[in-house]
Formats: structure tokens, sequence, C-alpha cells
């Protein structure tokens, strides 16, 4: 017969403690990954899938993780035209990129695909009014990237032109008027 002395015995509650310890772990991760699952599958092959890796075990968990990171995937390129659009407001309103990225970080830790949707539309709404609030100010800015444009062509073409010191001197005057009226604009 054994004899279990104090020493023993505290090894074994502390491996029983740890072994709780990661039970509880594992459990609370199964937990938060089937409600993910729940949240972001669109059919109903979801309950299935929970039921037949619903145990504790790495292998049901990481079957779990796998299935959410699929569905994830599938949230993504359905939300690719909004993830664009949303884009391209930034970009045409000169918005931090930064603010996108945290958002788009924001999105993935969703537990929903709906609450994904919706945080994507509630921001596509925000920038649209934006971009329609500076829409004027935005058309000024393209006149003058315009204006800027042909003043340097034109400023070019003057410098460039080979007869520009002969003969008569009525392109100077030309020249003088295209510089007056872009200083005004």
């Amino acid at each position: 017969s054994a004899v279990v002395n104090a020493a023993m015995a505290a090894q074994v509650r502390r491996s029983l403690e740890a072994w709780e310890a990661q039970r509880e772990s594992s459990r609370k991760e199964a937990e938060l990954l089937h409600e993910q699952i729940r949240g972001h599958a669109v059919d109903a092959d979801a309950e299935a899938f929970l039921t037949e890796h619903a145990g504790l075990h790495q292998e049901d968990l990481e079957s779990c993780r796998v299935k959410l990171q699929d569905l994830k995937e599938a949230c993504r390129a359905a939300e690719k035209p909004l993830r664009q659009h949303l884009r391209q407001l930034y970009h045409k309103t000169g918005c931090d990129t930064k603010d996108l990225e945290q958002l788009f970080r924001a999105v993935e830790d969703e537990t929903t695909a709906r609450a994904r949707r919706m945080q994507l539309e509630n921001e596509l709404r925000r920038m649209e009014d934006y971009a329609e609030s500076i829409s004027v100010i935005l058309g000024q800015r393209e006149e003058l990237k315009a204006l800027v444009l042909a003043g340097e062509s034109f400023e070019r073409a003057a410098q460039a032109g080979e007869g520009r010191w002969v003969g008569s001197s009525k392109h100077f005057l030309e020249e003088e008027k295209f510089r007056k009226r872009f200083l005004r604009q």
C-alpha cells in the first residue's frame, strides 16, 4: 500500500486545480466560439456543426476556430462592396485612413454578421453625409487643381516657345492676361 503524504496530496491538488482552470478556459472559449459561429452563420448547418463539435477537446476547439474563420471570411467577401465604397469616400474626402482601418478592426471584433454589417452601414451613411456636406469645397478643390495644371502647362509652353523674344509682343499680352485671370481665380 502506498503512503500518501502531505507533499503528494498538495501536488495532486495543484494538478487538479491546473486541470480545472484549463477546463474552465476551454469551456469559456468554446462558449464564445459557439456564440460567434451562431451569429455569423447564415444557414441551419451551424447547429449541426456545433452539435458535432460540442466537446472541450482541442480538436473540437480547433474545428470551431476554423469554422469561425471561414464564416468571417464569407462575411468579408459579402462586405467587400461596402468596404470599397468606404475606402473611396475616405479618399475622396481626405479623411485619415487610419480611422478606417480602426473601424475595420472593430468590425472584425463583432460577434454577429448582422452587427458587422450594421457598423459598416452606419459608417457609410456618416461618410456619405459628410461627403455631401463638403461637396462644394471638394468641387472648388478640383477646380483649383485643374486650374493649377492648366497654369503649369501654359507656363511650360510659354517658356519653351522659340519665337517668344522675336517679332510681335502680342503673345506677351496674352500671357499676362492668362496670369491675371489665374491669380483672380
